[in-house]
Order: structure tokens, then C-alpha cells, then sequence
């Protein structure tokens, strides 16, 4: 039996109260030992609590648990610890695969790592390859800059003055060499007048195109780079200017029968177009020995006698002709001509010394048209800008000053002042003649136009005159350019 039993609160009134109802005591959990879980032999066990639910409802009475009601509760705490076991069976299983997982990843590290050591060798070993490439590109390339400074140092050598006779061979003919003057020209050559080394040029016998002809032939050095080595290239060039040698008596004979203009024209086309010079020995003797047959012929006229067969059979070329001959070769520009004779006490020496000097200026050429180039810009005649002559527009009309004096001498500086004063250009003076009704009142445009003397004290002015005003006109409106400026 189940007893009741009241307690009653004391409170501070005093008047009696009806105790309140008892309230039910809330007991502790109670702690239940589970059926024994199936634990693995290679893992800890672990004990599990739990606990039962707690009435916390107020007026209700605490009742002790039946046999069955525990056994129901017993059986679902093994269920729950059999699933819990299972649980902790499959977190230690995954727990596994993630560890090995894991090592597997920390293989796989370790052989990236490996990798990645092998690839810093390799970097390593081409980061010294590519220094060890540049060094050696930048050795080559010194070596070239060094090669290339010599090869230009060498060919700058070939316009040097000390160092052109180097690079010039002079090529003569064997019949020069066999000529009257043939045996001074290769002593001069080799022992020049001025006795230095530089003056000794080579020379050559070989057989030409023309006979007794002689011409020169200059060593051409250049380099070109290929892979960073400098190869000097070496070539020969024919000189643009030749020489032929011709005795007095073979140019008299040529005029004679008027071929020495087709000689001269097939002679100049077999040299290559050179620029052809004549080279005539024995000039004054060949009219020397006719003047002296006449004047035999003549003194035995005077004696009565009969003069020599020899000296009738001369029949002397005149020299008018042979130097109208000459000279028409050389306003067409076919050729030129020096005349020699052989000297009594120097013998040819004044014909190779003409060759030497050819030689000479042969050899310098190049170094004198390069600095003729570089000075007046290959005119010679171009006045500097700098000077007083010049052909700047501020200059302009000291120009036209300079174009009106070399009309005639008459005209000085005072009268073409006075010109320029007056038509400040030429298109201005061509304009004025333009406006003139008449040839004659052109060709006194300027005849009244007064001059201020500046050469003595007193000063004055004078007139430019009709014949500078004439001339001055010529020179501006003729077309014709054989017209004299001088009155016929």
C-alpha cells in the first residue's frame, strides 16, 4: 500500500490556510548498462550512456519502471548500440580510406616535389647553357667587331696617298715595252723622281688589245659578313683612261690617207670606251727631216745641180694638217694627244716622266674625287654660302652683278651696278627688251644709262655705251649659240 503523506508550510499570517497540494520530486538519471556491443579486437571500446526521459509534468506521481517496460527499453538501447558501433565501424573505415587517401596524396606530393627538384636541375642546366651561349656569342661577336674594324682599316688603306700605289698595276703592251720610249718608262716606274717608297708602281707585260698601248688596272678590296666572320673579298678593275703610243711617222701616214679617225674610233671601242690618249714620239723630227730635205733640194737648185732622189721622194705630211687632224679628235672626244721628242741629254726621260705622273694621278684619283665630293658637293663652280660669292637668295644680286661682268671687259663693277640698280633681275631686263618696237631701240635699251664713277676724287657719272648694251642684249635674247658678240 501506497501511503499519502501531507506536510503542512508555515506562512507569516495567521490565519489557517489550506496546504497546497504536493508537487512531485524530480529525480536524477539513472544510468542503465547496455547489452555488450560487438567490439573489435583492433579498435578501443567505447561505452555509451543513456539516458531515460524525465516526466516533467507537475500532480503526477513517480512510478517505478515494470520488468517488461525495461526489457523493451534494454533491447532498443542494443539496437541503438549495435547502430552506434556500426557507425563508429564506418567512421574509422572512412577514417581509414581518408588516411590512406592521404598517404597517397602525400606520395603523390613527394613525387611532384621530386619532379619538381628534376626541373630546377634542367632550368639550372639551361640558364648555364644560355650564359655559356652568350659568352660565346659575345666572344664571337668581339672577335667580328675586331675583324670587321680591320677589314675596314685595311680598306680605308686603299685611298690613302702613302698607300695607293699598292692597289694600281700598270699593264703595258710588249710592243710599248719595245718602243723608243718604252725602256724610261718602266726605270721611271720603278725608280720614281722623287726616289719614295710610296711612288714605286708594279707593272705588268701582257698582251692588249690595241698594240703599243698601255692601261691600268686597280685591286679592289671589300668585305662581307657571313655568320659573324668577316671575309675580305679581293677584285680587279680596269681604269677608265688608256694610253697609245704612236711614232710621227705612222700619224702622218694615217692622215695621209685620211684613216686616222677610224683608227682612233676602233681603238677606243677595243680599250673598252677608255678615255684615249696619243702618245706621239718623234713629233719635231718627222717635220725636221722635211724641212731639211727642202732646204737641200733648194741649195742644189742654187748650185745647178740635181738634187738627191731622197730628198724628192720625201713628201712631208704638213703639220697644219696633223694637228688639225689631232685636234678634231679631240673636240669629238675619240682622244687626246702629247707629242715627245727624244732629248739630247735626257733622251725620253720627259715621255716617262709623262707616264709616271698619269700613273700617279691614276692612282690618287679616287682620294681626290672624294674629297672634291665631300667640299663642293661634286660642283666646282658652286659658290659657299658663306661667301660673298654665293648663290644664297640674300646674294642674289651680286650674282647678277657677276653675270653682267662676264659679258665683255669693258663691263666693271660700276656699270653693272648701275644695270642691277636699275633692272634688278634678268627677267626684269628681258621684260624691258619685251617692250621696245625695235631691234635697234633693244640694242640701246642701256647705252644712256648713266654710271656714278667711284674711281677718283672728284667722282662724275658717265655712260654704259651702245657696244656694252649691244653685247648685253646678244647675251640675253640670242638663240643661236654660235652668234659672235663682237660686230662682224
Amino acid at each position: 500500500k501506497r501511503m499519502k503523506v501531507s506536510s503542512s508550510a508555515f506562512s507569516d499570517s495567521d490565519c489557517d490556510l489550506p496546504s497546497p497540494p504536493p508537487q512531485a520530486s524530480i529525480h536524477d538519471s539513472v544510468a542503465v548498462t547496455p547489452p555488450p556491443a560487438f567490439i573489435s579486437p583492433y579498435r578501443p571500446s567505447t561505452q555509451v550512456r543513456i539516458s531515460p526521459p524525465v516526466s516533467t509534468l507537475p500532480g503526477t506521481e513517480e512510478l517505478l519502471p515494470d520488468t517488461e517496460e525495461l526489457e523493451t527499453e534494454e533491447f532498443g538501447l542494443g539496437i541503438k548500440s549495435l547502430s552506434s558501433s556500426s557507425s563508429v565501424m564506418s567512421r574509422m573505415s572512412s577514417k581509414s580510406s581518408k588516411s590512406s587517401s592521404n598517404s597517397v596524396m602525400v606520395d603523390n606530393a613527394g613525387k611532384e616535389n621530386k619532379k619538381t627538384k628534376e626541373e630546377k636541375e634542367l632550368e639550372k642546366l639551361k640558364k648555364l647553357e644560355e650564359k655559356l651561349n652568350k659568352q660565346k656569342s659575345k666572344d664571337l661577336d668581339k672577335q667580328s667587331s675586331k675583324a670587321l674594324k680591320e677589314a675596314e682599316k685595311v680598306t680605308a688603306k686603299q685611298t690613302d696617298k702613302t698607300e695607293v700605289h699598292k692597289y694600281l698595276l700598270v699593264v703595258l703592251d710588249p710592243s710599248t715595252v719595245s718602243s723608243p720610249p718604252g725602256s724610261e718608262i718602266l726605270n721611271l716606274l720603278s725608280n720614281p723622281p722623287d726616289s719614295k717608297a710610296e711612288s714605286v708602281f708594279q707593272f705588268s707585260v701582257e698582251k692588249l688589245p690595241v698594240p703599243e698601248s698601255l692601261c691600268w688596272r686597280r685591286k679592289i678590296l671589300s668585305y662581307e659578313v657571313t655568320d659573324g666572320q668577316v671575309q675580305m673579298i679581293e677584285n680587279w678593275q680596269e681604269e677608265g683612261r688608256a694610253l697609245v703610243f704612236l711614232s710621227a711617222d705612222d700619224l702622218a701616214d694615217k692622215v695621209k690617207d685620211e684613216s686616222l679617225r677610224s683608227w682612233a674610233v676602233n681603238a677606243k671601242t677595243k680599250l673598252g670606251g677608255a678615255h684615249v690618249t696619243l702618245m706621239v714620239y718623234n713629233y719635231n723630227a718627222y717635220f725636221k727631216t722635211d724641212k731639211n730635205a727642202k732646204e737641200r733640194v733648194r741649195k742644189a737648185k742654187v748650185r745647178g745641180e740635181d738634187p738627191a732622189r731622197k730628198d724628192l721622194a720625201v713628201e712631208k705630211v704638213s703639220q697644219y694638217k696633223i694637228e688639225e687632224a689631232l685636234v678634231s679628235l679631240s673636240l669629238d672626244r675619240i682622244a687626246d694627244h702629247l707629242t715627245f721628242d727624244k732629248a739630247t741629254d735626257k733622251g725620253w726621260k720627259d715621255c716617262g716622266g709623262s707616264v709616271f705622273h698619269q700613273t700617279r694621278a691614276v692612282a690618287e684619283a679616287p682620294l681626290k674625287l672624294k674629297k672634291g665630293l665631300s667640299g663642293s658637293a661634286g660642283f666646282s663652280f658652286w659658290a659657299k654660302a658663306d661667301g660673298k660669292d654665293s648663290v644664297a637668295p640674300k646674294n642674289l644680286p651680286e650674282y647678277w652683278k657677276q653675270v653682267l661682268m662676264q659679258v665683255s671687259s669693258g663691263v666693271g663693277l660700276e656699270k653693272a651696278s648701275a644695270i642691277a640698280s636699275k633692272y634688278p633681275s634678268p627677267a626684269e631686263l628681258v621684260r624691258a627688251y619685251s617692250r621696245c618696237g625695235s631691234t635697234k631701240e633693244c640694242e640701246d635699251l642701256l647705252a644712256s644709262l648713266e654710271v656714278r664713277r667711284t674711281d677718283n676724287i672728284l667722282g662724275g657719272t658717265r655712260k654704259v655705251g651702245p657696244d656694252i648694251s649691244r653685247r648685253i642684249y646678244l647675251v640675253m635674247t640670242e638663240n643661236n649659240p654660235n652668234a659672235f658678240l663682237s660686230k662682224k
